[in-house]
């Protein structure tokens, strides 16, 4: 049986929490091909940069399980790395299919609550905060003219696109 690092008074180890977050990130990247496959609609107005944004998140999650197989005594910075990898893949990728209308944005929620659950409430709180910070930031990029607006008008919702961003 090999050992695996844990930190003082977890009960469950920190690699194991890092699989099965990592089974999340799979199950999340089948969900978003998924509805690229079957939905194209939902994810509109993706042109075409979704996937390949996907697939470059999926390798630097594979480079994260060989690397953790390589130096498993640095898990805790590989587990924390991937997190902040997570919500940039979800912020970006919720910038190509509508920016604060469109439907990954809740992948981020799901993803907030197993970070609660699996690592700590303090961690998903930090998380939280990260995922503020970068959906803030795409939508002042977008304000200021730095990245093309992506929210397509018959899908506006409520409010302005900033007051839809403080609600979400």
């Amino acid at each position: 049986m090999s050992r695996v690092a844990t930190a003082v008074g977890d009960t469950v180890p920190v690699a194991e929490r890092f699989r099965v977050t990592q089974w999340l990130r799979l199950g999340a990247v089948f969900l978003v091909v998924l509805l690229h496959v079957a939905a194209p609609e939902t994810l509109a107005p993706d042109d075409g940069q979704l996937l390949p944004w996907t697939f470059t998140f999926c390798a630097v999650a594979v480079a994260a399980e060989v690397l953790l197989r390589v130096i498993p005594r640095q898990v805790i910075l590989i587990f924390s790395g991937m997190l902040l990898v997570d919500g940039i893949w979800l912020a970006y990728g919720a910038y190509l299919t509508g920016g604060t209308t469109s439907p990954l944005r809740y992948l981020m929620l799901l993803q907030l609550g197993a970070v609660a659950l699996l690592a700590s409430s303090r961690t998903g709180v930090k998380l939280a905060l990260w995922y503020s910070l970068l959906l803030v930031t795409m939508r002042n990029a977008t304000a200021r003219g730095l990245l093309p607006e992506t929210a397509p008008p018959h899908l506006s919702g409520y409010g302005s696109a900033d007051q839809r961003l403080a609600i979400f």
